[in-house]
């Protein structure tokens, strides 16, 4: 049996002054492959940023296992047209807890990297600008970026939005392939159906809001 990862318990999530998931409880354990879905406003962002520590429980109780390493993917990454990182720093970044200065990176495995890019196909973009990219290829390299460091629970948002079908693919497979090894996968999307080839749970936050507001 697979360990628990993180535990929610009656939680109350939100920001202060505005409780937007009430009594919220879930357990995710290593073998978990949990796909989040909803309508806008229904909470999906508030319950990953609560599962990354940004967003404390207003009420009740968050615990995670010890030593818990999390791994996360984001729509999109903003980065300052004055810093033109390759993809290659993008990913290489990833290797660090926490920002890394760009004047450290020489510091990186680089080996690691390659392996990382090849891992999503983007070994032949490794010198390219990241901001050239397309959106597919930008998604690609973050979840690139985030497995740089072993994971047991990688949390996704949206990461097949506005790509094209190839990176989609990519992106899934990969995903899954880190499942099959163990991580546990928290993702969330706008189209369940993108998934639905996965054995994956499903938890509608538009469902569970309405509950509460009853």
């Amino acid at each position: 049996m697979s360990r628990t990862l993180l535990e929610l318990v009656n939680a109350d999530l939100g920001y202060p002054g505005e409780t937007v998931l009430r009594q919220l409880s879930l357990t995710l354990n290593g073998a978990d492959f949990l796909t989040l879905v909803g309508e806008n406003g229904c909470g999906k962002s508030t319950l990953l940023r609560s599962l990354l520590g940004i967003l404390p429980p207003l009420r009740g109780r968050m615990t995670r296992a010890t030593g818990l390493r999390l791994g996360y993917v984001p729509q999109q990454l903003q980065l300052d047209s004055l810093f033109p990182f390759s993809v290659a720093e993008v990913v290489a970044m990833g290797q660090a807890r926490g920002p890394k200065p760009p004047q450290r990176l020489k510091e990186m495995d680089w080996q690691r990297v390659e392996e990382g890019l090849r891992t999503v196909d983007m070994q032949a973009h490794a010198s390219k600008q990241f901001s050239r990219l397309s959106g597919g290829q930008k998604q690609r390299v973050l979840l690139a970026r985030s497995i740089m460091q072993p994971v047991d629970l990688l949390l996704l948002d949206e990461p097949t939005a506005g790509i094209d079908p190839d990176a989609e693919k990519t992106i899934l497979n990969t995903v899954a392939e880190l499942h099959r090894h163990g991580t546990g996968v928290v993702l969330v999307t706008h189209h369940p159906q993108t998934v639905s080839q996965l054995q994956t749970k499903v938890l509608n936050l538009s469902e569970v809001a309405n509950e509460w507001k009853r």
